[in-house]
């Protein structure tokens, strides 16, 4: 995210409206090591840390997870 942009809680807002906008039980991501915290923060955990090699660097990122209590049945 560009720097002018940041600490606008529009990340926040985008996911809280995806969130409540559609109906499912769980939500996943594959989260950077940047966005780790910010995912974190939304209530996601750490499922698994992925290794992706892509031009001959090693690059991790995270499998995250999180429950909708609102959509449980």
């Amino acid at each position: 995210m560009h720097k002018y942009f940041q600490n606008q809680t529009i990340a926040s807002k985008l996911i809280s409206y995806l969130e409540k906008s559609i109906q499912s039980r769980k939500f996943s991501t594959f989260a950077s090591v940047t966005a780790k915290p910010f995912f974190i923060a939304c209530g996601y955990k750490v499922i698994r840390t992925n290794i992706v090699n892509l031009r001959e660097q090693q690059l991790e990122n995270y499998y995250m997870e999180k429950v909708n209590e609102n959509n449980i049945p």
